[in-house]
């Protein structure tokens, strides 16, 4: 089974400091298309991927914002 990340953290982060997914694709010249498919978790995203959208978003720890494992429903308690 494929490891699902919750990216809320880093949508409410975002969402403070005034980014969209269209306007972090335009900052960090990552397509819209390919933001869409890893925030959706079809594909992962690359290290590199990682520390620009860090650097242009301001944060260090990109372990809190990008590797927070979902736990889903069945399993919550």
């Amino acid at each position: 089974m494929a490891i699902i990340y919750d990216y809320s953290e880093l949508f409410r982060l975002m969402e403070q400091r005034n980014y969209s997914l269209r306007k972090l694709s335009e900052t960090t010249g990552i397509p819209l298309s390919t933001l869409s498919d890893k925030f959706n978790n079809r594909t992962e995203f690359k290290g590199s991927e990682m520390q620009i959208i860090a650097d242009t978003i301001g944060f260090k720890d990109v372990k809190r914002y990008f590797f927070t494992q979902d736990v889903p429903n069945n399993e919550r308690n």
